[in-house]
């Protein structure tokens, strides 16, 4: 198990990244249309798992988000998309205690061991998947998240690309938040 100790008072900077090697995000689709992968490194004091971070990615959603997911729900429902909640689903991730197949917020968890943490889901519109991965090099740690995206229609295409300035402001400010309120 890999263990985190976050020190206080550390200013944090998140990077771009390329996905390790390691991981089995890359043969989740056949092809991939979109792709990020970003990184935060940090060094700690108290212990925490892989999962808690990535449960606390999804946990810890500041007001500006919820407002966003909610604005996008209410226009994405004439079109079929699924909703993304966040008023459901909060009270779920409590719990660490996650088997493949449970949502964990508003995503499915799909794989879940000691070095990866993948999350995802499929639409009418595009499939994506997030992976969390930590990686520890003596005392220093680096949580990347990647995520991939397939769009399904040309519509998944059109609305990606509304949101996909969204979606990394929402990413970037997410792992910075995560580390920070899981010391």
């Amino acid at each position: 198990m890999n263990i985190v100790r976050v020190k206080k008072k550390m200013k944090l900077k998140y990077s771009k990244t390329l996905l390790p090697k390691d991981s089995s995000l890359a043969n989740s689709f056949d092809r991939i249309d979109y792709s990020d992968a970003y990184q935060i490194k940090f060094a700690s004091d108290k212990s925490i798992t892989l999962a808690q971070l990535a449960t606390n990615f999804m946990l810890l959603v500041p007001t500006w988000i919820r407002l966003l997911f909610n604005i996008r729900d209410k226009l994405m429902r004439p079109f079929g998309l699924k909703e993304i909640n966040l008023k459901k689903v909060t009270h779920k991730l409590k719990s660490q205690d996650f088997k493949i197949g449970d949502h964990i917020g508003i995503f499915k968890l799909l794989k879940n061991n000691n070095t990866e943490f993948m999350v995802g889901e499929s639409d009418i519109h595009l499939d994506f998947r997030s992976s969390f991965i930590l990686k520890e090099n003596g005392t220093s740690f680096t949580l990347i998240l990647k995520t991939i995206v397939k769009y399904n229609t040309r519509y998944g295409k059109l609305y990606f690309s509304v949101i996909k300035p969204f979606h990394q402001q929402i990413v970037k400010s997410l792992l910075k938040r995560t580390v920070y309120q899981t010391r």
